[in-house]
């Protein structure tokens, strides 16, 4: 089943997965307030706490950047198989309407670190074409990975690409917001 992907999701969870933790943190002060319940392996309160890291609940924000999953591996930043893993684990609950996720570009990223995302999306687009992908890619014209061919890799795999946090949760707060029109006439102020 296809998706309008100009509508809003309703019914359905976001997944954020990270690969550090202050876009994690910054996504999830942002989305605090209109997704609920929201939760994290790095939560801002106790209450949001992810029990399990390795199993998403409702709205979850992952750091994929946290000790839990470090041991014995390359930075998420470097290194993207445990993305792409928790990629399609995220999609393969049908609950989960949109997939968000960071590429931070510059010295000590991944080369071309879109050259391992797309084929995972789209690979995850053959069999989901109901879930929405929103990258938020962090980076200058001066980082070696061409951050404009980044973009545009993510933007012909279909992934809604913004370049500050602040223009992200803007945009998933409004695909997620109920919209239910109220059953009151409008009140003229004038």
């Amino acid at each position: 089943e296809t998706r309008d992907f100009e509508s809003p999701i309703s019914n359905l969870y976001l997944r954020g997965l990270f690969s550090g933790g202050t876009l994690a943190f910054e996504t999830m002060v942002g989305l605090q307030a209109s997704l609920s319940p929201l939760y994290s392996n790095s939560p801002i309160t106790n209450y949001q706490l992810l029990e399990d890291p390795l199993h998403s609940k409702s709205h979850t924000i992952i750091d994929l950047g946290d000790e839990f999953f470090m041991v014995g591996r390359l930075h998420p930043m470097i290194d993207n198989d445990l993305r792409i893993r928790r990629m399609k684990q995220e999609a393969a609950d049908a609950e989960v309407g949109m997939i968000l996720f960071d590429v931070v570009l510059g010295e000590g990223s991944h080369l071309n670190p879109t050259g391992e995302l797309v084929p995972a999306i789209r690979e995850i687009q053959a069999s989901r074409k109901d879930i929405e992908f929103v990258a938020i890619v962090i980076g200058t014209d001066e980082d070696p990975q061409n951050i404009q061919s980044q973009v545009s890799a993510l933007e012909e795999a279909g992934v809604r690409v913004f370049r500050t946090a602040s223009e992200t949760v803007e945009y998933v707060s409004l695909k997620f917001s109920k919209n239910e029109s109220s059953q009151f006439t409008p009140v003229d102020l004038d």
